[in-house]
């Protein structure tokens, strides 16, 4: 019996039925392997996150403490350094302590001391005049220049007697201070390519000082020099009457003669015309002390060593040529 287009009808309704619910669960079961695999990607994703993460943190630490150690070992440094220098500034100070107790000791500060060997005091300047004054009125004479220098008088002060003609300025200080002192306030005397000149007054005859204890005497020259040992002056002044005598000779440009400049412990000095020694002085006393030519370079410039070491002998003055032992000889 053919079957009835109702019964057709439900059973297609059923089928259709069926395949909505199967398209139902594939969507539910593909939806549910999408999330799945999605939440799976994140969770990869946190874990690599969070182990570039801890990675990264632990690389900065490590960093953090490599430099935190640098810069431990710099902070260490640097307090060793300080710790030399605090060193160091200690010792120079007990050094300079030491140079100014030693120089405070040394003999040559007496002005009356004439060891002929002595080292040459660059701290202080004499003062010498050709008669006897009173120490009051050298001091007053001297005050009024360095005060004019803008130093004041803390940083000097005069040695030497009551009554005399030879003192000694002092400067004060560590001694290379001093030294520097000594010779910037000398050159304040040098003013237009000329030396001024210092006067003071002579102490007044025993006749004056009768009738007025405070009288002033005459007016005189306040000679101030640089300190120089004895042999040095020896040394230098017998090598100037080298000089004034090769000037003499004529054949000789003056421009074109020198002196070379002794050193503390050497005991010679050379008289050169242009870059050739043509003389030389020597003396370790004042009893031991000669002069000797280079003959040869004598005659390139046309001098005769005989003539000139005459001319020589002619300059010295009688005093020092009975002192001095004069031995000629040549090179």
């Amino acid at each position: 019996m053919p079957e009835s287009q109702d019964n057709k009808r439900g059973r297609t309704e059923q089928g259709g039925d069926s395949k909505e619910r199967e398209m139902e669960k594939f969507m539910e079961k593909y939806t549910k392997d999408i999330i799945d695999r999605v939440d799976a990607s994140h969770a990869d994703l946190r874990t690599g996150i969070a182990k570039d993460v801890a990675r990264n943190c632990a690389a900065l630490d490590m960093r953090l403490t490599r430099n935190e150690e640098k810069t431990q070992q710099h902070a260490d440094r640097i307090d060793d350094h300080e710790r030399r220098i605090r060193a160091l500034e200690a010792a120079q100070k007990k050094t300079e302590a030491d140079i100014l107790q030693a120089k405070q000791e040394v003999t040559h500060y007496s002005i009356d001391n004439d060891n002929f060997t002595r080292a040459t005091d660059f701290t202080i300047l004499k003062a010498n005049t050709n008669g006897k004054c009173r120490k009051q009125q050298i001091k007053e004479t001297v005050e009024k220049w360095i005060t004019g220098t803008g130093l004041p008088n803390s940083a000097w002060k005069l040695e030497g007697p009551e009554v005399g003609n030879r003192w000694v300025i002092k400067f004060m200080g560590v001694p290379g201070m001093a030294a520097r002192t000594a010779k910037t306030t000398n050159f304040t005397l040098f003013v237009d390519g000329k030396w001024s000149k210092l006067f003071t007054k002579l102490m007044p005859s025993e006749e004056r000082l009768e009738g007025d204890p405070e009288a002033e005497g005459e007016e005189t020259q306040l000679y101030i020099n640089p300190d120089e040992s004895p042999q040095h002056g020896l040394l230098k002044r017998k090598a100037k009457r080298v000089v004034k005598a090769l000037k003499g000779m004529g054949t000789v440009d003056k421009h074109n003669i020198t002196i070379t400049r002794p050193k503390d412990g050497e005991k010679d000095i050379f008289v050169m015309v242009g870059s050739k020694i043509v003389a030389t002085v020597e003396a370790t006393s004042y009893e031991d002390a000669r002069t000797g030519y280079d003959e040869q370079a004598l005659l390139t410039y046309g001098v005769v060593k005989s003539t000139l070491m005459e001319a020589v002998l002619s300059d010295e003055p009688p005093n020092l040529a009975t002192k001095v032992a004069e031995a000629q000889f040549s090179f």
